[in-house]
């Protein structure tokens, strides 16, 4: 959603039409982090700092009453985000861009990438243009690239450029996004595969102060002669004195979730 208000701290000295305040709400997958923020004004571009919030809120409103074009990016709940550019002259072009770090979500060997599109919620008008550039690459090669959301859709184009390299071109004009943009691709495994995720917690953190890791170990998706490969699960989990409680509930969810979706005949070990 963007919007303009007029900004009572700074009219704009010699102009017959007030300087405006632009205000930005959007939303931001679950687990993403930002990690660069730039917004545009009048073809210049500006670089954004991370700071206190009550910090960066004085030193935004200072600006302001200087006359100076400023910026804020604040999260103002579950990963919703309030931009806010000001004083803007009439006539003026405003842009921004950011950078953001998300986990994809990982299941039986298919990643997912959800793009928050759905826009009917924010926006009481169609958009005047939708545009969305999607370059996904890999190392080893895809064994299958698809949008499972926009399978029929018109709007969306989905180019193989080589066994390891695909893009994704979406848009429309004058449009409302109903529903949000998922791409669903699965790497293809030849052989092992091990993945490692560390982790190192700041004091701003409440998981403690050591370090730790996630470790994957895939095996491949099948023999020589195309047969599946059978496959033994082994369950490692925590039960000790820190696990209780609600940390527990949500183990025993998981596990639940896991024996579920295997067929009778999985051999199941635990420790």
């Amino acid at each position: 959603m963007f919007r303009t208000r007029e900004s009572r701290n700074a009219p704009a000295a010699g102009l017959s039409v007030p300087a405006l305040e632009a205000v930005s709400v959007f939303p931001l997958p679950k687990n993403a982090v930002i990690t660069e923020f730039y917004y545009w004004y009048n073809g210049k571009r500006y670089e954004g700092t991370i700071k206190i919030r009550e910090e960066a809120e004085q030193e935004y409103n200072d600006r302001i009453r200087q006359l100076i074009d400023p910026a804020m990016l604040r999260e103002i709940g579950d990963n919703l985000f309030k931009l806010n550019i000001a004083p803007i002259d009439p006539n003026s072009e405003v842009r921004f861009e950011i950078t953001y770090a998300e986990p994809l979500l990982y299941e039986f060997g298919i990643s997912e990438y959800k793009l928050l599109l759905k826009a009917d919620e924010w926006s009481s008008k169609p958009l005047e243009r939708v545009y969305v550039q999607i370059h996904s690459q890999t190392s080893k090669k895809y064994d299958s690239f698809t949008s499972p959301s926009h399978l029929n859709d018109h709007a969306i184009q989905i180019i193989k450029n080589s066994d390891q390299d695909y893009q994704v071109v979406y848009g429309d004009e004058n449009y409302t996004p109903l529903k949000d943009l998922v791409i669903q691709f699965e790497i293809l495994r030849d052989e092992i595969d091990f993945n490692i995720l560390t982790y190192f917690p700041t004091e701003l953190d409440s998981m403690g102060n050591e370090g730790f890791y996630s470790l994957w170990i895939s095996p491949p998706n099948e023999l020589n002669g195309g047969k599946s490969i059978p496959k033994d699960f082994v369950f490692v989990v925590d039960v000790s004195s820190s696990m209780l409680g609600s940390r527990l509930e949500q183990l025993k969810e998981a596990m639940n979730f896991f024996l579920a979706s295997f067929s009778r005949s999985a051999r199941i070990k635990g420790a």
